[in-house]
């Protein structure tokens, strides 16, 4: 009566479907029919729903018979299996997860025989079930894995701990085969260990990708590295005769006076420097696709990297009569930038800007702007040119794109400052926007977040200046006289260039190999050595500066790098190896003085 909430006088007299009107009256006579019958025991499951839980029982009937063997009665005892059945459920489904797994599991007893293994496990290794029974799971030893770690393995499991790893096992067949394996103990409800349980998952796909992928990785590694060094030797072959070309041309444009003869030297000089540009694009690109260097980013002011480089702008502005204008509307803008990189963006936008306008001025301005709560410095460069029609103006930030092109184009060029411009401001953190009309000019602007200075942090003064007549005059009326350089170089052509810029402001000596110089800076101490790096057979021009540093007198002398090498970073790499200066050819006659003046060469250092 407990069972059901009623009391024993409600129940007796009445027919269990009267009692509990959930069950049905059929169900009960038919089942009393079989009993009385039969005359035998009747044995079965009940399935209810009592106070709104489902509830099993396990019902038994069986006639109770008088002396004569007649059935007098029939006694009915149930009792309730409903946890019984819901852990079978459980069971179930955990039998069916094992089965249907999509891992192999296997458990074995505390001496590592295997007692059970799932349908994968058969699949996986093609043995029949009764084949891996009382077996050890040293049948799929593949003589790989190093007893070292086997021991380690079953130190782990024994001690109760979980270990996981990987295999290389061996199928019936003798093929080999990669799983991801997690062994652990089983215990028993005194926490005693009675079996060690296996799941392990068939990495051997896996295993075979990421083996393609360390090959394709490798292969991109080492395709990188060919593209690096092709770059370079591309750079270096085609930079060093440039330099001789340069230089001869601007010695010549100096001493010729007829003015026919002038020109035709302006228009080889301006033809040379238009290619090294082509050249600096291509090879600056292929470098940032590449990834191949990293900017150093440090808080510093826009405004004096800028004013580095404004004479340089006004100089060429002059050239095709324009005005150029500094406009610094924020006085100490200070953002987080690579100085250099950002005068090459600047660079590029100042030169298009020159480029496209025939009448007028560019305006360079340096402003504030808050953005979505954030603070931008912006460096902006307008000019009154032709402009750019509004379907052009996304295309001219894609590679090798410009707004005039194919054949009959109107403006030379790589189409590679703009693309370039955008992905060093990016890698600053910063963007490119554009404003233009077509027929009245456009005005680019960089935006670029702004941060606080750091404390003592100097520009790098990658000076960019076109050094006076005074101030070569100067340098070759030196107090202590002229300064006495040493080249190092194996290109005669160079050694002859360099000759003429320096015959008026010092005495060269030079040196076409390694042997040579050595030789040389042992019997004399130089007060500056202009260091080719690639010198063909022997030691590098890195290799040698390192050696000459060594020698007396030389600890502070300064070893300038004056080379062909002039990608992305070089500048930086060379310095970083113990050169004081860095000079990439081609270089002009300025360039060459103003470095030397920039190290005090000759003068008396206190």
């Amino acid at each position: 009566s407990d069972q059901f909430d009623q009391k024993a006088d409600d129940i007796i007299g009445k027919m269990p479907h009267d009692v509990l009107k959930i069950i049905s009256a059929s169900e009960v006579m038919a089942d009393f029919s079989k009993v009385l019958s039969t005359g035998k025991r009747l044995t079965k499951e009940s399935h209810i729903e009592l106070k709104g839980q489902s509830v099993w029982f396990l019902v038994a009937m069986f006639p109770l018979k008088n002396e004569l063997g007649e059935i007098t009665s029939i006694a009915t005892v149930a009792r309730n299996i409903t946890q019984l059945k819901q852990a079978e459920s459980v069971l179930r489904k955990l039998s069916r997860a094992v089965e249907q797994s999509s891992a192999s599991i296997i458990i074995t007893d505390i001496n590592g025989n295997i007692e059970f293994i799932n349908k994968k496990t058969s699949e996986l290794t093609g043995y029949a079930p009764e084949e891996l029974i009382g077996k050890n799971p040293r049948i799929f030893k593949s003589g790989e894995t190093l007893p070292e770690e086997y021991k380690k393995l079953w130190q782990t499991i024994k001690s109760g701990g979980e270990w996981r790893g990987e295999f290389h096992n061996k199928k019936k067949n003798n093929e080999l085969f990669w799983e991801l394996a997690s062994l652990s103990a089983l215990r028993d409800e005194n926490e005693i260990i009675t079996h060690f349980l296996a799941i392990k998952e068939d990495i051997t796909f896996r295993k075979e990708m990421e083996g393609l992928l360390r090959s394709a990785l490798d292969k991109a590694e080492e395709s990188n590295k060919l593209k690096s060094n092709l770059l370079n030797n591309m750079s270096h072959e085609l930079r060093t005769p440039m330099n001789g070309i340069l230089g001869f041309a601007s010695i010549l444009k100096e001493e010729i006076l007829d003015p026919i003869q002038k020109d035709l030297l302006e228009k080889l000089i301006r033809s040379s420097k238009r290619l090294m540009s082509t050249l600096n694009s291509i090879l600056d690109f292929s470098m940032v696709e590449s990834n191949g260097f990293e900017l150093k980013l440090k808080s510093q002011s826009i405004n004096q990297a800028i004013e580095l480089v404004i004479p340089i702008y006004t100089e060429i502005a002059k050239e095709k009569d324009l005005v150029l204008i500094y406009n610094p509307k924020v006085k100490n803008a200070v953002s987080s930038i690579d100085e250099r990189f950002l005068t090459q963006v600047l660079d590029n936008l100042v030169d298009n800007a020159i480029k496209f306008t025939n009448k007028g001025e560019i305006i360079i301005t340096v402003d504030s702007a808050i953005n979505d709560g954030k603070k931008w410095n912006l460096l902006k460069v307008k000019d009154t040119g032709i402009g750019i029609p509004e379907a052009s103006s996304k295309v001219i930030f894609q590679e090798f794109r410009q707004v005039s092109e194919g054949t009959s184009r109107d403006f030379e060029g790589s189409g590679l400052g703009l693309t370039l411009a955008k992905k060093i401001t990016e890698m600053m953190n910063g963007d490119i926007s554009l404003e233009s009309s077509l027929g009245k000019g456009s005005e680019f602007t960089l935006w670029l977040p702004a941060t606080e200075a750091d404390p003592g942090n100097n520009l790098n003064n990658i000076k960019q200046t076109i050094i006076s007549s005074n101030e070569i005059k100067q340098f070759a009326e030196q107090p202590e006289g002229k300064a006495n350089v040493l080249l190092v170089e194996d290109q005669m052509l160079n050694v002859q260039v360099t000759q003429l810029y320096l015959k008026p402001y010092c005495c060269m000596e030079y040196a076409v190999s390694v042997d040579s110089a050595l030789k040389m800076v042992k019997n004399k101490v130089y007060d500056a050595i202009l260091m080719d790096i690639n010198l063909g057979l022997g030691m590098s021009g890195t290799q040698a500066a390192k050696v000459i540093r060594e020698l007396p007198g030389y600890s502070k002398v300064p070893i300038i790098a004056c080379t062909g090498y002039a990608m992305i970073g070089d500048r930086e790499k060379f310095l970083k190896e113990g050169f004081d200066g860095y000079i990439a050819k081609p270089f002009e006659k300025d360039t060459l003085i103003q470095t030397l003046k920039d190290l005090q060469v000759g003068q008396k250092k206190n």
